[in-house]
């Protein structure tokens, strides 16, 4: 999965994928929902919950740098920016995602004002 030319985000977990391996969208997006449903129904833990917050950006940003256009054509840009505004919010609050993990969606950030936020 992708989030624009310069960001390839690689999967690797505990189970199959023990060496990072690239994966297309769809794939990365539905173990990443598999493996946090399994977090939270088993072994809640801070910091595979982070990690699964991480991930998580990795979708937002993957979807901003290639399939705004759909939401905007549907008329569901609102409700893109809404969830990505509340998810930058919480996870920036509680310190849940490094600086680092954001830069792909640095320019958007700082257009919506998370920078001090």
């Amino acid at each position: 999965m992708t989030a624009g030319p310069k960001f390839e985000y690689l999967w690797k977990d505990e189970g199959r994928y023990k060496q990072a391996t690239a994966l297309p969208a769809p794939q990365y997006i539905s173990l990443l929902f598999q493996t946090t449903e399994q977090i939270f129904t088993h072994t809640p833990s801070l910091p595979k919950i982070r990690d699964s917050l991480r991930r998580l950006f990795r979708v937002y940003a993957h979807i901003y740098h290639h399939h705004v256009s759909f939401f905007d054509d549907i008329g569901e840009m609102k409700l893109l920016q809404s969830s990505f505004i509340a998810f930058v919010r919480f996870v920036r609050e509680h310190g849940l995602v490094d600086d680092r993990e954001l830069l792909p969606m640095h320019a958007l950030i700082q257009k919506l004002k998370f920078a001090n936020a």
